[in-house]
């Protein structure tokens, strides 16, 4: 038989069907203190028990870290004052010249002021030359620095990855050393000696002890002392191997061991002794531990007295929190069983003033709200029925094609008329992808609105976006019908064309009879002034018809342009010399920078007529005695001309408009320069320079003048 789940059984006894709050939230309550309790005071009397050890054996580990940082310390510094007696100048050829005076004169300030213990000064044959004890100066001969391996290094010029200068622990004399060696080099770069200084064991192990706030000890490889804070052989005997096998073992894990010195009991713990990251010893650190026992005991019995008497505090208080929770949550959850049937007269009422009695009267509030929010739901759902059936009504009423949309741009409502427009796109296949286009990207029709065709008909589109306080509800788009209106549009322009057709053709008869009359009839003074007075107003007539045909093609995209080799030098001369009487009559000055030959690919009679076109805007706007120039260069892949008139100028805000059909500005009636034209030829010159891929500009500033400028496509080769 297959043993049940520990989460199963526990389950299976607090959440039985019909099990009672009362029973599910007592027993668990009960259970659960026992246990913890229970495990309470087995473990934590453990744990104190076991904490001291753990924080005296911590302490220890602190304590031999922080020796370790003091002895790197005491290394850094050497180095650094080693440096300085190196770097010293005149060092070097005074031990070459082995001037025991010069060297005494540059090293013994500094070793007196950094408290340096000992200073050696060795030559190139390993012979100590200069000797500086801050004791009593102990024999040369004593101290052997020609068995040293960090001597032979140094002088044979040595380098590994920690640089050129190495450490010596000097056991062989008495307090032992410990000592940093240093190259000293000619400005050859080759090595003429070395310095050494030391500091003594015994000063060393005073600063770690104090630092560390324990005792420590120095060994040696082969177990003996080197240094101690402990009385003379009062420290723990080791021999080699027990030095080796600690230094093995801690690589691994700390080894803590107890041991009694001077009839006292201490933890102590062994690391490596490490001087210029190679191990050359053990350092013990030691901690006294006579007092953990009596505190194990005694912080036994009073934990658990205490978790006892915790124990028996819980299991009351647990009892009647239970019955002061159970109480108001049986009253609670009859209520909302006769809420829950439909009976919403009914209300808790409890009167208590804590989370239970506010839940309980936020309930009550709640079913107090509910009541009045049903009844305004009703209300609204009502109101809102009507106003739906309205809008619906007024939505189908509307001509125009209404689409509305969603905030993710899906569609929401549209109206009958809206399916004339999708069945007219659904024939073309562009067309129906340029509708979904419209409707999916309704914020590209917010600035402006947008002609567009589907099948037969005409719309302008339009959109607005819809918010209901402050929140984004979705866009709706207008599509307008104005198919009659472009035809009407089209049907005026054919006869615009038509009647401007028919009426060129008696007009340019009429004009060369008047031509044929003024070469055949002699007139008087009067009747010469009535003749050219009536042939101008006729020119001006053909000119306007002219400009009204071309218009007329425009919008009627039947505009044509012929392309053929030209020469625009000869165009502008031609129209400057047509030109100049009208300057000349109106007392303007016309210069003309034109150079010899300008061969490009172009439609001659078309740009002539913009050349033509730019000269009377200049000249009808610019006072007598002002000036005009037209120039015409070559510029690098394109021709331009320019034309500069000192007239009137065109304000700022119609700038924008000069290039619009039909547009007039605030100039064309400005008295001296009253032009009656039809506002058409910059429409009909921007129309032709587009044509021939080229741009047309315009600066201006009132009262200083405008420049046209007129950029095209050379298309040819280099001048001849």
């Amino acid at each position: 038989m297959r043993s049940r789940p520990t989460s199963t059984i526990w389950r299976s006894v607090f959440r039985l069907p019909g099990t009672s709050v009362r029973l599910r939230l007592t027993l668990p309550f009960l259970v659960v203190t026992v246990v913890i309790a229970g495990l309470g005071i087995y473990i934590v009397t453990r744990l104190v028990a076991g904490n001291i050890e753990e924080r005296l054996v911590n302490q220890l580990a602190d304590s031999a870290q922080t020796a370790t940082n003091a002895i790197v310390d005491i290394e850094r510094q050497q180095l650094n004052r080693l440096r300085l007696m190196v770097n010293t100048i005149g060092i070097d050829l005074a031990i070459i010249d082995t001037d025991t005076a010069e060297i005494d004169a540059l090293l013994r300030p500094l070793a007196l002021s950094e408290g340096i213990d000992r200073t050696l000064v060795v030559d190139n044959q390993r012979e100590i030359i200069y000797q500086l004890d801050r004791t009593d100066t102990a024999p040369t001969d004593a101290i052997r620095v020609d068995e040293w391996d960090s001597i032979t290094r140094v002088l044979q010029n040595q380098t590994d990855e920690l640089g050129d200068k190495f450490v010596e622990l000097g056991q062989g004399t008495d307090p032992p050393y410990f000592y940093t060696v240093s190259p000293v080099v000619n400005v050859d770069g080759g090595v003429v000696g070395a310095i050494v200084i030391g500091t003594t064991l015994e000063d060393i192990v005073r600063t770690l002890s104090n630092q560390a706030i324990a005792q420590v000890s120095l060994y040696g490889t082969e177990g003996n002392v080197l240094a101690s804070t402990f009385p003379a052989d009062a420290s723990p005997t080791l021999t080699a191997d027990n030095v080796a096998n600690r230094i093995a073992q801690s690589e691994n894990a700390s080894i803590v061991d107890e041991v009694t010195i001077n009839e006292s009991l201490y933890q102590v713990l062994y690391v490596p002794f490490r001087l210029r990251e190679e191990v050359v010893g053990l350092k013990m650190i030691a901690l006294p531990s006579d007092f953990v026992a009596n505190r194990i005991g005694v912080s036994r019995n009073i934990l658990t007295i205490f978790f006892v008497v915790f124990f028996l505090a819980v299991m009351g208080i647990g009892w009647g929190v239970s019955r002061s929770i159970l109480m108001p949550l049986s009253r609670l959850v009859s209520t909302t069983r006769q809420i829950r049937s439909g009976d919403l007269n009914q209300r808790v009422q409890l009167k208590n003033h804590d989370e239970l009695g506010e839940l309980g009267q936020s309930f009550d509030t709640m079913t107090d709200a509910l009541v009045a929010r049903n009844r305004r739901i009703q209300s609204l759902y009502d109101r809102q029925v009507k106003e739906t059936a309205r809008r619906e009504a007024i939505l189908k009423s509307i001509g125009d094609a209404v689409i509305v949309v969603n905030p993710d741009k899906s569609p929401l409502l549209r109206n009958s008329a809206s399916q004339v427009l999708i069945d007219a796109a659904k024939q073309n296949p562009e067309e129906a992808r340029q509708l979904r286009h419209m409707l999916t990207n309704p914020e590209t029709l917010l600035e402006d609105t947008k002609l567009v065709t589907f099948g037969q008909y005409h719309f302008s589109a339009q959109s607005r976006r819809v918010a209901s306080n402050g929140q984004d509800m979705g866009y709706v788009i207008v599509f307008r019908d104005i198919t009659e209106l472009i035809e009407l549009e089209n049907t005026k322009d054919e006869i615009i064309l038509q009647i401007s057709h028919e009426l060129r053709t008696p007009l340019s008869a009429a004009v060369g009879y008047m031509e044929l009359l003024g070469m055949i009839q002699e007139f008087n003074t009067n009747s010469e002034q009535f003749f050219h007075r009536a042939d101008g107003h006729l020119k001006e007539l053909t000119y306007m018809i002219n400009q009204t045909i071309e218009v007329s093609a425009i919008l009627s995209n039947r505009f044509e342009l012929s392309f053929h080799e030209i020469d625009l030098s000869e165009i502008v001369r031609r129209v400057v010399e047509e030109q100049q009487p009208r300057f000349d009559e109106k007392d303007l000055r016309l210069h003309a920078d034109v150079p010899d030959r300008l061969p490009m690919i172009g439609d001659e009679r078309r740009l002539q007529h913009t050349v033509e076109h730019v000269m009377n805007n200049a000249r009808q706007y610019t006072l007598p005695q002002g000036m005009v120039t037209i120039k015409v260069e070559a510029c690098p892949g394109y021709a331009q001309i320019q034309v500069t008139d000192t007239g009137v100028g065109i304000g700022a805000d119609e700038i924008d408009h000069v290039f619009d059909r039909l547009y007039r500005g605030r100039a064309a009636d400005a008295g001296e320069t009253d032009s009656r034209g039809l506002g058409v030829g910059l429409f009909i010159s921007q129309e032709i320079v587009h044509g021939h891929n080229g741009t047309i500009t315009i600066e201006s500033e009132p009262n200083n003048g405008t420049t046209v400028t007129i950029q095209l496509p050379e298309h040819t080769t280099s001048e001849p």
